[in-house]
Parts: structure tokens; sequence; C-alpha cells
């Protein structure tokens, strides 16, 4: 069984850390997940922190993923800026674009800014944008991030953009499924055979909990977990 999570964007604790709230929740997810591959379709790290910063602001949470580091595999994002140091203490880090083949299933994975004009590339808008909400936030709008990305989201309109290009490859490389993170936005879209699902963020708890993917050999569904479990 195969389960993915996207866009933790684990920081230093600080009021612009936006995932702080996800590390207990993340941990019971992993030890309730322990026997199976857990994939992070990018973004597990921030663009603005380095990853010393990252590791001694949640210490605990990285004891827990190095110990099940052949387990936890990490696909890069926008944000993961760092991610080659993780490849050196270990952990597996997969290709921008990977194909799973799994029980029914030859299913496309990836983060989805390769699909995001605005978050394409070292100098995108997109990053220049994170940044800008960051310093506002550590300067005085903790909400900041949250508004600017749903306001960003809708703007550019990722969700329709990056499903009809992965439903495109998808179809190219002979996929009948996709996965991917990015815009965090969780949804589950069909067509042609083919079906797509967002894994969304762990950077804000939805209504039933933080969002993420569940691949069985002839099942793939989008699931909710919470800090008492799976919803």
């Amino acid at each position: 069984m195969y389960i993915f999570t996207s866009d933790l964007h684990f920081q230093d604790k600080s009021v612009a850390d936006d995932g702080w709230h996800a590390e207990k929740p993340f941990l019971s997810f992993m030890e309730f997940y322990a026997p199976d591959i857990k994939i992070v379709l990018g973004d597990f790290l921030s663009l603005e922190t380095p990853l010393e910063c990252i590791i001694k602001a949640y210490h605990k949470l990285f004891c827990a993923i190095y110990a099940d580091r052949n387990l936890l595999w990490l696909l890069p994002g926008n944000h993961d800026r760092d991610i080659g140091a993780l490849a050196a203490l270990g952990f597996t880090i997969l290709p921008p674009v990977y194909v799973i083949e799994y029980g029914k299933w030859r299913a496309l994975v990836l983060h989805g800014d390769k699909f995001d004009y605005f978050n394409r590339g070292n100098a995108s808008i997109g990053q220049i944008v994170t940044r800008l909400a960051g310093w506002v936030e550590r300067h005085g709008w903790q909400g900041a991030d949250d508004v600017l990305g749903r306001l960003w989201s809708k703007v550019i309109g990722q969700v329709n953009s990056i499903d009809d290009a992965c439903f495109g490859l998808a179809s190219q490389l002979g996929c009948n499924a996709f996965i991917h993170g990015h815009d965090h936005l969780p949804h589950v879209a069909s067509r042609d055979g083919i079906i797509g699902l967002d894994c969304g963020t762990w950077t804000r708890k939805f209504e039933y909990g933080y969002p993420y993917a569940v691949m069985t050999e002839d099942r793939l569904t989008l699931e909710w977990w919470s800090e008492d479990g799976r919803w």
C-alpha cells in the first residue's frame, strides 16, 4: 500500500510557520502507517528556512522520520531548497515526475508546480509572493499566507490548469491515475478513464482534518486524518 501527502511546509515554528500545528497529527499519522511506503509529493520543507533550523525546531518529528526514512520517500517541490541535504542523510528522493505501477494502477505522481506558470523556476513570481507573505506574517499579520494563498489559487486558476496538464501527461505515459499537490486544494477528478487526486496541504486543518491519498492494489481514495486518527 502507498500513502501520499503533500505541502507540509515545515519551517522554524515562528509566526510565519504554517506547518507547526500539523506536527502532532503527522507523527501519529506516521506511526499508524509505519509498515507502508509514505510519499510526500513536494514542499515538505520551506523555501525560506534552512534545513538545520527546521530540524532544530522539529527535533522529535525529524527523529521519527529519520528512523522511518526507508519508507518515507520525498518528491521535490518548489519550496524544497534543501532536499539534497536529506538525500545525503539517506532519504529516498524521487524524480520530480515519477510513475508507480502497483496492482491495477499505473500512476503518475508529481508536485504540480511544473504546470503552474507562476511557480516554475528558481526566481518565479510564486517564490516572490511566498517571501513577501512570510515577511508580512513576521511583522504582524499572521494570517497573511493563508489569505494570500487562497486568493492566489483563485486568481491563476491552478486547479484547472494543473489537473488539465496532468490528465494530458498521464494519457501520454499510459497512466490510469495521477496524484499531485502544490495548489493546497484537495479534490478528486476523473476524465476518460483516468482518476486524478490532489493531496492538498497540511498547513491548515480542513473540515474533516488533514488530506492524504491511499493507494491499494485496486483502490485510490482521498482520506482525512485528525489528531484522533483516521476520520
